[in-house]
């Protein structure tokens, strides 16, 4: 099928790849705020110290939560919109006209939309199929 988008959002990847680096920032500043309680209950940190590094590492936090919500709002929002059900039957019928009655050719390329990796095990095997998403 010509013209078959390979990916809907070219830029979900860095998003998703930034949100698991905004992630790794909220795990850390809410560990580094444990520690500086843990200090301040043993005594080893004065409450003007205190206040002032959890106050800056909420901040931060906060911040953080937010880009981490802007960046979930993103992803959601690119996802494509559901194609109409007369749409999907004209697509079901394009793609199994392609395969009952098209060449080899182009059903090869069909399938390779949809089909990530085939591996066979052995000669008894069913094998094995990865699909794309």
């Amino acid at each position: 099928m010509a013209g078959f988008p390979a990916d809907l959002d070219g830029a979900k990847p860095q998003r998703q790849e930034l949100l698991k680096v905004v992630e790794a920032d909220l795990k850390g500043a809410r560990s580094k705020i444990d520690k500086y309680f843990d200090a301040f209950e043993a005594g080893r940190l004065s409450d003007e110290a205190c206040e002032e590094r959890v106050g800056t590492l909420a901040q931060s936090i906060r911040e953080l939560e937010q880009r981490r919500d802007e960046l979930v709002a993103q992803t959601d929002e690119a996802r494509p919109a559901r194609p109409a059900p007369a749409k999907l039957e004209e697509i079901r019928t394009l793609i199994r006209q392609a395969i009952e009655t098209g060449p080899v050719t182009p059903r090869k390329g069909l399938l390779n939309q949809f089909v990530q990796e085939v591996r066979v095990k052995g000669p008894t095997s069913d094998g094995g199929f990865e699909f794309r998403q």
